[in-house]
């Protein structure tokens, strides 16, 4: 298989690569390259091997043992004797699920892996988190020390490369922005004024369109959702504001008072102490009170959700831009690639809360507020139920898988 290259600072450009790489299973210990060089197979992988890990109880999942015959849908697939169509990942046009072999020009941080790989070692990194899995532990993996160690360490590394940034956290922001605007710089990422975006807070679409990104293709948007339709739109949003929650939040208001509180204890929800008065005088027009639900599902955590649409919010957001995600049909492409008989460990993990960690600009959060029992509240980060939360969370997915693919730098398939 022809490997592709994706030249550093340059995301989208794809070509096929000049150098010769050595066939997976006829490599050997002694011949693999050293870590920072082009990797070729497990062999050539760092010191934390695959194969060592999944004897220690993680699950292993072997091209040999799937029945291909029922992969109805690659066989529809069209793809070049090479292999060379993209796989997607979530990670956006320019990227692909399919790191077999190197996509980027150097390893840009093999410096600072060779150190956390010391610390995974040092740590009992992997038995720690094979126990957390063993008992669905909620606890943070690393100690406070630790993590403070980790971003020192990276923080470090970025301004060795001569980019200035801290470990600070902006006021109700998850994420260090200013590591993130560094780490998108030095791998010179197709969507480098994300990090900007999320420290000012994200456009909900509603009073003007979000642009697109180029991280996926534009989305043709029809004439009910030009934006000189915003005259209609302040008309449209000023009475829809809804007074009760829905039935579903009615059934078990001590359950909805709980989780109500954890939105609040969180600072993703606050209260608007001077109720409907108050939001007019802060937003104007633009207030919208969309209805709280309850979702009680089997097997899952109940969650509570804000309906968006019904205060007209949602169909009022505008997304210049079409998010693509990953399916089944991507994890069958990759898997047909590989091998018979290869083993493939497999983890997965969830963001928690993922929607709320994105804050909302604070001229728009008016469009989020909810009522219950009388009592006002806005949220100041999108929920679950507002069309914009799923746009802004899949862009910062898309930033992670796409930084994620340079850092694990391993042969590997990588999904959102």
């Amino acid at each position: 298989m022809a490997p592709w290259e994706c030249q550093a600072g340059n995301p989208t450009h794809v070509a096929p690569s000049s150098r010769e790489i050595v066939r997976t299973d006829s490599v050997s210990k002694d011949t693999a390259p050293e870590v920072g060089t082009d990797f070729v197979s497990k062999d050539s992988s760092p010191d934390v091997r695959t194969d060592a890990v999944s004897k220690d109880g993680w699950p292993v999942v072997r091209t040999d043992r799937v029945n291909k015959d029922c992969w109805t849908d690659v066989s529809t697939v069209s793809v070049s004797k090479d292999n060379c169509l993209p796989i997607a990942d979530g990670g956006g046009l320019g990227s692909t699920a399919d790191w077999t072999a190197p996509r980027a020009a150097h390893d840009q941080f093999s410096v600072l892996r060779k150190k956390f790989q010391v610390w995974v070692r040092e740590w009992g990194l992997v038995s720690r988190l094979q126990k957390h899995v063993g008992i669905s532990s909620t606890a943070s993996l690393l100690t406070d020390d630790e993590t403070t160690a980790v971003r020192s360490a990276l923080c470090s590394f970025l301004q060795q490369q001569g980019f200035g940034c801290d470990v600070s956290v902006p006021p109700r922001q998850p994420f260090l922005l200013s590591l993130w605007r560094a780490l998108a710089q030095l791998t010179g990422d197709i969507d480098s004024e994300l990090p900007t975006i999320l420290e000012t807070g994200v456009p909900t679409g509603i009073l003007q369109p979000v642009p697109c990104s180029a991280v996926w293709e534009p989305a043709v948007l029809t004439d009910a959702d030009d934006a000189d339709d915003l005259p209609d739109l302040v008309r449209h949003l000023e009475p829809v504001r809804h007074l009760e929650p829905w039935g579903s939040a009615e059934s078990d208001p001590t359950l909805v008072r709980e989780l109500l509180q954890k939105d609040l204890d969180a600072g993703y929800l606050v209260p608007l102490l001077g109720g409907e008065e108050e939001a007019l005088r802060r937003w104007g027009a633009n207030v919208a009170a969309g209805k709280f639900g309850l979702v009680v599902a089997p097997g899952r955590k109940p969650r509570l959700i804000g309906d968006g649409s019904v205060s007209g919010a949602n169909g009022r957001c505008r997304i210049e831009e079409k998010v693509r995600h990953p399916g089944f049909e991507s994890i069958q492409r990759f898997l047909s690639r590989m091998p018979r008989g290869t083993e493939l460990v497999a983890l997965s993990f969830d963001v928690r809360g993922a929607h709320k960690l994105v804050q909302v600009r604070p001229e728009e959060q008016g469009l989020s507020c909810f009522v219950l029992e009388g009592e006002w509240f806005h949220y100041t980060s999108c929920f679950f139920g507002c069309k914009w939360a799923a746009y802004w969370f899949s862009r910062v997915g898309a930033f992670l898988v796409r930084l994620l693919h340079r850092w694990i730098w391993l042969k590997h398939g990588l999904f959102l």
